[in-house]
């Protein structure tokens, strides 16, 4: 099964409003509408995607340029230490969350909690896809959840990698082989990844 993972495109910071609940701005959608014309996401069979308005809003603009249907499912969210509340300084509570400096935010969930979540969606979407003969889908979500997947199969540092996926961005997995694959000469979304 290839999986192409990816992350919703760029949304509108709104502080009066939960964070999961957060759309795309007009660049976003623009964005996301680029994404959905590319090779590697016309190929995609089904999209799955988070319940949070973003990623929705991402995977409906894939869907709808390429005549496709959105499964959701609330575990490809992003991890709920982020979620929880608004950070004044994001980059910085992300970088001790990722560096085992805390294993919480806000009563969100650790680490190994999310990880097992996310894991646990996946191992299941991939079982119902391939009963269904498919061996191509999407997984749009998000970005902190996707590094700490993504960190599993490199070398590189769960906080290093977070701070190189962009919105959108996308990443090819190969569920056979467990690795990721090239995209015009680049593994996935980390230009610096070491496998």
């Amino acid at each position: 099964m290839l999986i192409t993972f990816i992350r919703h495109s760029k949304v509108n910071f709104n502080s009066s409003t939960p964070i999961t609940s957060w759309g795309l701005t007009d660049e976003g959608v623009k964005l996301a509408s680029e994404l959905a014309e590319s090779e590697v996401v016309r190929n995609i069979e089904m999209v799955h995607s988070s319940l949070e308005i973003k990623s929705l809003e991402t995977a409906v603009i894939i869907a709808k340029k390429n005549g496709l249907n959105i499964q959701t499912d609330s575990r490809f969210s992003e991890i709920t230490t982020f979620t929880n509340r608004i950070f004044p300084n994001f980059e910085e509570y992300a970088e001790t969350f990722f560096t085992d400096k805390v294993e919480r935010w806000n009563s969100g969930e650790s680490k190994v909690e999310a990880l097992t979540r996310f894991q646990k969606a996946l191992d299941e979407c991939v079982k119902i896809e391939e009963g269904k003969g498919r061996s191509n889908i999407a997984i749009v979500t998000h970005g902190a959840i996707l590094a700490l997947f993504g960190a599993q199969f490199t070398k590189q540092p769960i906080w290093e990698i977070h701070k190189k996926i962009k919105q959108p961005d996308i990443a090819l997995f190969d569920t056979e082989k467990q690795q990721f694959l090239q995209i015009q000469g680049k593994v996935c979304w980390w230009e610096f990844i070491e496998q």
